[in-house]
């Protein structure tokens, strides 16, 4: 199984940080491929919720719908794919992301992102390791980057 972590520290409570990573809405502010994102049932993410995530991957509109598994707000939660338009779940399977709230004081907290998944077949196993991990990695940093600036600024990008 592949594993991928990455994290951005945010000058911010860790309660607001919550609010823009597990509200619907919120999301589509800081998240750039993120055309549409619905939750079933509506408000924060909880145990059972499915995401309906409308976004653009290489210049295309794709859904995906994550069902979140695991939930402690305002600490973490975990969601795993239902389904999706694209192609990639031909390449991995066991796909699992973690969001993992840490407060470091009162107005700084540390977001950690973890994703698992697991390549499938030779090429998939060597397209992981050479070119999908970075891909990931890169993306995970640029929303993660896009995250502090929304955070700490109120500015959407």
């Amino acid at each position: 199984m592949a594993v991928i972590h990455i994290s951005v520290t945010i000058e911010a409570p860790q309660e607001k940080v919550w609010e823009l990573i597990s509200k619907a809405k919120e999301t589509e502010f800081w998240s750039p491929n993120i055309r549409d994102l619905a939750h079933e049932p509506t408000g924060p993410v909880q145990v059972g919720t499915i995401r309906k995530v409308r976004l653009e991957i290489n210049e295309k509109i794709q859904t995906l719908q994550t069902e979140v598994t695991h939930c402690d707000a305002p600490n973490f939660f975990t969601e795993i794919p239902r389904g999706i338009t694209a192609n990639w779940q031909k390449k991995v399977r066991g796909v699992q992301l973690t969001y993992r709230l840490e407060a470091e004081s009162t107005e700084r907290t540390t977001l950690l992102i973890t994703g698992k998944y697991e390549p499938v077949g030779l090429v998939g196993k060597l397209l992981s390791k050479t070119i999908g991990e970075g891909m990931i990695r890169s993306a995970l940093k640029q929303n993660l980057e896009r995250l502090k600036t929304y955070a700490e600024t109120g500015r959407t990008v």
